[in-house]
């Protein structure tokens, strides 16, 4: 049976630190129904993508057959067995895009950034996909980065886009250094399902805590579905100078306890945790 110090040595993403996690997320749903898709999503999470090798460590631990795992992940779009970039750029090649001019627009990309579709860049800035058409024809052609929609794009808008995107994170991770050791942003993930689940009581309840500290150093920012809705409610955490933290499964009172510990105490409250992120 694979080890996790095996898949150490096969893979440099699969440290010790990942696999703990990785473990962790395989006994919290072994032996629940349906648990396949949960632990593969929680995973990928952690990790960023599903090799090879992690599929054969859940596989095994899971009793469920390699092959029927690498059929899942194979077949779910939102599963890769690539790592993707920091950010994802998404060009439509439906036939609206593809005849005014979307086929040019991919060959730029590929040529500025060295890698073809469904590839990510070495740094892990930047994942390149192809996609069918994404519904906004009358803004043909479109390209998607991130969350963002961008329309009537061309080759030489479509690279200038992707430098603002550069930019702007090097920027605000510059602010971030020149604000102080304290600075701490708290992302509440409210798409649907967390709606559904509680997100908005556990935003309030957030609000309420900064309020109490009087710290005007805590930002609280609301996005769209992180992709866990089987989490759901879920928030991340960044402290300035740590890697985020993801956790799972909140309602108010764990949200004022995260906030106590992790925002005021600097400490981790590690039964909460679902990843931790680069």
């Amino acid at each position: 049976m694979l080890t996790a110090a095996d898949l150490s040595m096969l893979n440099s993403d699969l440290t010790a630190e990942v696999m703990e996690q990785v473990d962790r997320i395989i006994e919290d749903n072994k032996g629940k129904p349906g648990c396949l898709i949960p632990v593969l999503e929680d995973c990928q999470r952690v990790v960023g993508y599903l090799p090879v090798e992690l599929q054969d460590y859940i596989s095994e631990r899971l009793d469920i057959p390699a092959s029927t795992i690498y059929g899942v992940v194979t077949f779910y779009s939102f599963f890769s067995m690539v790592p993707k970039g920091r950010h994802v750029i998404k060009v439509c090649m439906g036939t609206a895009c593809y005849v005014r001019g979307t086929k040019e627009i991919l060959k730029r990309l590929t040529e500025e950034f060295g890698l073809e579709v469904g590839q990510t860049t070495q740094d892990r800035r930047f994942s390149l996909e192809a996609v069918r058409c994404l519904g906004a024809c009358g803004l043909a052609p479109v390209m998607v980065v991130d969350e963002d929609t961008h329309g009537w794009m061309n080759p030489k808008k479509a690279l200038e886009i992707l430098e603002q995107e550069k930019i702007k994170q090097e920027t605000i991770e510059a602010n971030k250094l020149r604000e102080g050791g304290n600075t701490v942003e708290i992302t509440v993930h409210m798409g649907t399902c967390g709606i559904a689940a509680g997100a908005e009581e556990v935003y309030n309840s957030l609000r309420e805590e900064i309020e109490r500290s009087g710290r005007q150093d805590i930002s609280v920012v609301v996005t769209g579905c992180a992709g866990m809705c089987s989490s759901e409610p879920n928030i991340t955490i960044r402290r300035l100078g740590e890697d985020a933290v993801l956790y799972r499964d909140l309602d108010r009172e764990k949200a004022k306890e995260i906030f106590r510990k992790h925002v005021i105490e600097g400490k981790i409250p590690e039964e909460y945790v679902l990843a931790k992120i680069k």
